[in-house]
């Protein structure tokens, strides 16, 4: 998937979520995204919160739904870094990820077959 689908894709999720407050939504839309062929062994993704990046891998072994869920689970460190200035695995940023996920299986950007096909180091989807 491209950069600009991904991208698009994610505003529309974010847009989905119901918030009213346009800054809120302006600060969860600002985020760089890049796709990259480089791999590792543990993850599909990154978040850098200095730099408000979201980095997803794109390799042979992904696809659309993959790169998705990967990027939904980056850009909830993101929104959860914007609502607290801190993101880690916690409750509150599974609530995050949560309603991120709700959003895109309400816009049908993913399904819920797909996601339970999907590597669990893509998504995490099962906390």
């Amino acid at each position: 998937m491209y950069e600009k689908t991904l991208r698009r894709h994610l505003y529309e999720i974010i847009d989905n979520l119901g918030i009213e407050d346009p800054a809120v939504v302006k600060a969860y839309k600002n985020f760089k995204l890049e796709i990259t062929n480089k791999t590792y062994k543990t993850k599909s993704g990154d978040y850098n919160y200095r730099t408000q990046k979201i980095r997803i891998t794109q390799t042979s072994g992904h696809n659309n739904a993959n790169e998705i869920g990967t990027a939904l689970h980056e850009l909830a460190h993101h929104l959860d870094y914007c609502n607290r200035g801190k993101s880690g695995h916690d409750s509150e940023f599974y609530a995050q990820f949560r309603r991120l996920i709700y959003s895109a299986l309400d816009l049908d950007k993913i399904s819920l077959e797909e996601m339970k096909e999907m590597n669990r180091s893509n998504t995490d989807y099962r906390k």
